[in-house]
């Protein structure tokens, strides 16, 4: 995890390089072991189904004013066991952390992926996203699991828990309007 103030972040490049040699600190294991919260978040959206597979597959998730990341793919496309970077924007601080993609699904119903925190960061657990297509309706799924990973998100958690919620909210509104061009 790095700090730096939101300016200098979005200036700089990405270090896929650095992330890289981090395994994991949690799987779908250690989440059924419990000892997670687990939140869910779902949307329906007008969009057509590819476009939305397509921007969930290039990781346009969440609010790009609030999240700026890469893919660390040659395509720059979610793909499994790749690993993402992302600064997560909180007014003059941004964040860096990373996650890498431990799950990929694709049929004609169904386009998902699950990526799980890398060793060091803060937060422990693993999130999945999903455009789901059942009949004529269409929706953008979001799952967290998640707990503490240092003293710091122990001590901090109630603060901590409030942000993912904000920022899974947004990142279903944003990704369900942006869907719809």
């Amino acid at each position: 995890m790095r700090v730096l103030t939101a300016r200098a972040a979005r200036m700089r490049p990405f270090d896929c390089e650095s992330w890289l040699t981090l395994a994991v600190n949690a799987t779908r294991d250690d989440v059924s072991r419990g000892g997670y919260v687990h939140d869910i978040y779902e949307a329906p959206f007008t969009g057509d189904f590819q476009h939305a597979t397509d921007l969930l597959l290039i990781y346009r998730v969440f609010a790009p004013r609030r999240k700026y990341h890469c893919v660390c793919t040659p395509d720059h496309r979610v793909a499994l066991g790749a690993t993402i970077v992302q600064w997560v924007v909180i007014g003059p601080v941004a964040i860096e952390a990373a996650v890498r993609v431990i799950e990929l699904e694709s049929t004609n119903r169904l386009v998902s992926f699950t990526y799980a925190t890398l060793c060091g960061l803060t937060e422990r657990g693993i999130a999945s996203f999903a455009v789901i297509r059942n009949n004529e309706r269409a929706t953008f799924e979001a799952q967290a699991w998640s707990r503490a990973g240092n003293w710091l998100t122990i001590i901090g958690r109630p603060l901590s828990r409030a942000s993912q919620r904000a920022f899974t909210r947004a990142a279903i509104a944003s990704f369900c309007s942006l869907s719809r061009n």
